[in-house]
Parts: C-alpha cells; structure tokens; sequence
C-alpha cells in the first residue's frame, strides 16, 4: 500500500431515518430491506413515476401507527451530541455528521467485522439517552397514547477512495 495515501478501510456511510421517513415508493428516493431490489432513485435522483411505486407508498403510510417524526432544530443538536459522545465513549472515529429534520448521516470508521451490528447498538444507546433528556413531543409520540416513535437505521457500507 502506498504511504502516502490514507487508508480508508473500514469507514461506512450511516443513515439514520426517523419513523415514517425514507418510505418504500416514495417518489425522492428509497431504499429496499436488505437492498433486494434495485431502486433507481435510491442514491440521489427521483424514481420515475409508475402505479407500482404510488401504491407501493400509499400502502406504506397506511402502516404507519403515527405521524412522520421531524426532528426540529432542539433536538437534532441533541442527536449531534449524543451521537458524537457515544462515538468517542467507544473509540470510533466520525469524519463527517449531519443531523437534519428527517435523517442522520455519519462517515464513521467500524473495524468491528459485524458494523451493522455496532451501528444497532450506537442507535439504540443514542435513541435510550435521547428519550431520558424528553426528547419527543407528546405529538411525536403519537399523541396520549403512549406510543413511541422509533428511528431505524441503514447501513450502506461505502468503499470510500478505493477502501473496502
């Protein structure tokens, strides 16, 4: 390997959705479960229009229990806090945050070899500290009746500069 150039193994690309945002179908882009099926817009341009994705998006927000969670601006300097103290609890290194109304994302090095498993725990150590400081709204929560909201994550693990 070349010296002179930094290493960029192991660093992963980390998006963080709140519930109800990054839906199947929606026309801005979306992911699939486990990248089963190639989305054209998954990565930055809109899917064309079809019936399939509008009912595909429909049906989506028919699951849903709530509302869409946002994150406004309070709270997404919470996450940015948290998210960048858990990181340095473990050791991990971050190059890049963004915390934004509806998505987190993060360029963070995992040398574990199982990083979805890591970002699990680093998303559920940040959403348990995030909810002890009050971190929804009543709405957010879905209203009186109990209901949480939840944030889930994808990992897109990135070769980055020619990195693994």
């Amino acid at each position: 390997m070349d010296s002179t150039k930094p290493s960029f193994d192991h660093w992963h690309h980390v998006t963080i959705s709140a519930y109800g945002r990054w839906l199947p179908g929606d026309p801005h882009g979306w992911c699939e479960r486990h990248h089963r099926r190639h989305v054209p817009a998954v990565y930055g341009e809109p899917s064309p229009p079809s019936l399939r994705n509008e009912r595909l998006l429909e049906h989506s927000k028919q699951l849903l229990r709530h509302d869409p969670v946002t994150f406004f601006p309070p709270q997404r300097a919470l996450l940015s806090g948290l998210l960048l103290e858990t990181l340095e609890f473990l050791g991990m290194q971050a190059l890049a945050l963004s915390v934004g109304g509806e998505h987190c994302h993060l360029l963070v090095q995992i040398r574990d070899p199982s990083p979805k498993i890591v970002v699990g725990r680093i998303k559920s150590w940040v959403w348990k500290q995030a909810n002890l400081r009050g971190f929804l709204t009543a709405q957010q929560r879905g209203g009186d009746s109990g209901r949480r909201a939840h944030m889930r994550n994808r990992l897109k693990i990135t070769g980055i500069c020619g990195g693994q």
